[in-house]
Formats: structure tokens, C-alpha cells, sequence
């Protein structure tokens, strides 16, 4: 099964969430997203992370 790993370094702490907005390209999926509720919201400070392609663990 691939997994999506991220290597990351920072401070990872919860947030207090004022307000948020979906901003998405005209015809993408997220464009027509509207969120009901929020339950969470955290904040990364000084931090990295790093994207790679799933790879699959033995």
C-alpha cells in the first residue's frame, strides 16, 4: 500500500480559528466547498516540510 511520507521540522501548537476561505480556480472541486463547521485549527511556526511521491512500504 503506498504511503505519503512528510518530513517535517518546526513547532506545531494549536490555534484559536478567526476565520478561514476555500480559495480554489473557477471549475476545480474545492471551488464549490463550504465548510459547515470547524472543530480544529493549528498553527505551524518556523517551520519545513517536505512533499515526496508515495512510495510503498515493505
Amino acid at each position: 500500500m503506498p504511503v505519503n511520507q512528510i518530513p517535517f521540522a518546526g513547532d506545531w501548537c494549536a490555534a484559536e480559528l478567526v476565520s478561514f476561505k476555500v480559495v480554489a480556480p473557477a471549475g476545480d472541486v474545492f471551488a464549490k466547498l463550504v465548510p459547515a463547521k470547524v472543530i480544529w485549527a493549528g498553527e505551524f511556526r518556523n517551520g519545513t516540510f517536505a512533499m515526496a511521491a508515495p512510495v510503498t512500504k515493505p
